[in-house]
C-alpha cells in the first residue's frame, strides 16, 4: 500500500489502499481534488467500508466542497476541537442508547468501579492486550471468573460500539476471556458474606 492516486470515473476523485478499520485487509480512502481561491486542494472524503462511500457518492461530496456547503476535514479541524473518543467518552454516550434500566445500573457500576480507573481515558484502538491482561489478573484476585467476564464484556461492546457509530478505531485485538464453571457463581457483599457465615454456624 503505497501513496499512489487510483483514478475513477469521475473527474477530481481518486482513491488509496489503505489498511481498514475494523476489519482484515484493505479498503479504499476516497479523496477529491479541486481549485479554491486559485489554489490546489486535496481533501479525503470518507472510507469504502466504514463510510459506504463509493465513488459516485464521493464526486457528490466534491461538489458540496466546491460550493462550500460541506467543509474538508482540515476545515473541520480548524472550527472545532475534535473530541477524543475514550472509552468513558464512548460509555457516556452508549448509556444513551441503552433502555434496560436494571442491566444499565449494573454496568455502569462496572464501569466506573473497574474499567474507568484504568482505562477510561484511553481510546480502543491504543489499547494492547497487555493492558487488558493487567486487568483481567488484577479482578480475578478479587472478583469471581464470571464478574471479570462481564467487565471485559463491557470493554468489547463500548470498542464496538464507537465503531459502529463511527466516533472511533475498533479493538486491534480480541481480549482474552477468563474460564468461568458452568455452575452459578455471583459475588457476595460484606453484609451477604457475614450472614452466610453466620447461618452455616448453626
Amino acid at each position: 500500500m503505497g501513496n499512489e492516486r487510483i483514478s475513477t470515473n469521475y473527474v477530481g476523485v481518486f482513491y488509496r489502499e489503505r489498511k481498514r478499520q475494523g476489519g482484515p485487509g484493505t479498503e479504499k480512502v476516497y479523496y477529491a481534488v479541486f481549485k479554491r481561491d486559485g489554489k490546489v486542494v486535496e481533501a479525503i472524503v470518507r472510507r469504502q467500508y466504514r463510510d459506504n462511500m463509493t465513488p459516485a457518492k464521493a464526486n457528490l461530496k466534491r461538489g458540496e466542497m466546491i460550493e462550500g456547503r460541506t467543509a474538508t476535514r482540515v476545515e473541520e479541524r480548524a472550527e472545532v476541537k475534535i473530541k477524543v473518543w475514550t472509552f468513558a467518552a464512548i460509555w457516556e454516550e452508549y448509556k444513551i442508547y441503552r433502555t434496560e434500566s436494571r442491566s444499565l445500573k449494573i454496568d455502569d457500576y462496572r464501569f466506573n468501579t473497574h474499567i474507568c480507573p484504568t482505562l477510561g481515558s484511553k481510546e480502543p484502538s491504543s489499547l494492547v492486550p497487555l493492558d487488558v491482561d493487567r486487568l483481567r489478573i488484577n479482578l480475578m484476585k478479587k472478583r469471581s471468573p464470571q464478574t471479570v467476564k462481564h467487565v471485559i464484556g463491557i470493554i468489547k461492546r463500548i470498542a464496538a460500539f464507537g465503531h459502529n457509530k463511527g466516533l472511533c478505531q475498533g479493538l486491534n485485538f480480541r481480549p482474552q476471556m477468563p474460564v468461568v464453571d458452568n455452575k452459578v457463581t455471583e459475588d457476595l457483599t460484606p453484609d451477604q458474606l457475614h450472614r452466610l457465615t453466620r447461618s452455616n454456624r448453626c
